[in-house]
């Protein structure tokens, strides 16, 4: 008998668009002034040296195209009258940049680039 899971997921997402928004609001406290197309991004991180220089393998670019969908209706059914909630993202990024900013140069914190 398979067991019922509950995944907890912010009841009111972000897009790939918003989150892109939000960190670089964060880091550089400005709005960003454009996009790279995907045919580009895919391109260039397709040569290994440009991947290195930026940390970021290709295969990241498919988080920004990805449909998922994620209902949270059961998780907040389930916690209820519980104190727990379901996490807000954007309410996490300033932590988030704070532990990149502080740990950007350590090693221990980098995935190898292939």
């Amino acid at each position: 008998m398979l067991e019922k899971r509950i995944i907890i997921t912010d009841p009111n997402p972000c897009t790939a668009t918003e989150v892109y928004e939000l960190f670089v609001g964060e880091l550089y406290k400005k709005k960003p002034k454009g996009y790279v197309p995907m045919v580009l991004s895919q391109a260039f991180l397709s040569i290994r040296p440009v991947r290195a220089y930026l940390g970021v393998e290709k295969e990241a670019l498919d988080y920004f195209t990805w449909k998922g969908r994620f209902d949270s209706t059961e998780a907040q059914k389930d916690l209820a009258g519980s104190r727990i909630v379901c996490p807000n993202f954007r309410k996490g990024v300033p932590a988030m940049v704070d532990f990149y900013l502080r740990y950007k140069n350590d090693k221990e914190y980098q995935i190898k680039i292939r």
